[in-house]
């Protein structure tokens, strides 16, 4: 199964480069910030997420925060269900491959191992193979995964995550 996927992930595909907000969230797209629930910002990246969306409740110093794309540098590190270049990833539990958290609400077979951590993404190999072929009806592109979501079929990322009304 990880080969399939893979090999679906070779295909040509024009990359998103997004330009991620400095002062809201990646994951849920909120600027609020509570005592409890502080947005911190990647020091290397620069990537934007609060502590709860992103299972970082244990991190003190909020100034000198690195996400975890960026505790390893030399791993390539790219969504394995979207196009969408940076943001806010996860590990999954197959070697090498990343997730953005948003998506793994999207997929139902996807889970975290470590629910407070959110790490690792588990189930990604679960993910229908069928669903990387699919076309996003807003977009039109066929490289990302998409999912059903009130009998529309979209991609969630950049499609759906921007609000656009599917009712």
């Amino acid at each position: 199964m990880k080969q399939k996927v893979e090999e679906l992930l070779q295909e040509q595909y024009t990359p998103v480069h997004a330009r991620w907000a400095t002062e809201m969230c990646a994951i849920c797209q909120w600027i609020e910030d509570w005592n409890y629930n502080k947005i911190i910002i990647c020091n290397r990246c620069q990537v934007v997420v609060h502590q709860e969306c992103y299972g970082a409740r244990d991190v003190n110093e909020l100034t000198s925060w690195v996400c975890r794309a960026c505790e390893e540098p030399r791993v390539k590190r790219n969504c394995c269900l979207c196009t969408i270049k940076g943001g806010a990833l996860k590990r999954t539990d197959a070697s090498d491959f990343w997730v953005h958290v948003t998506y793994t609400w999207f997929q139902p077979k996807m889970i975290y191992l470590d629910p407070d951590a959110m790490e690792p993404a588990v189930g990604v190999l679960s993910v229908p193979l069928d669903s990387f072929k699919k076309k996003c009806v807003i977009c039109e592109q066929v490289h990302e995964v998409c999912t059903n979501v009130a009998s529309v079929t979209f991609t969630i990322m950049r499609c759906a995550h921007q609000g656009l009304d599917i009712t």
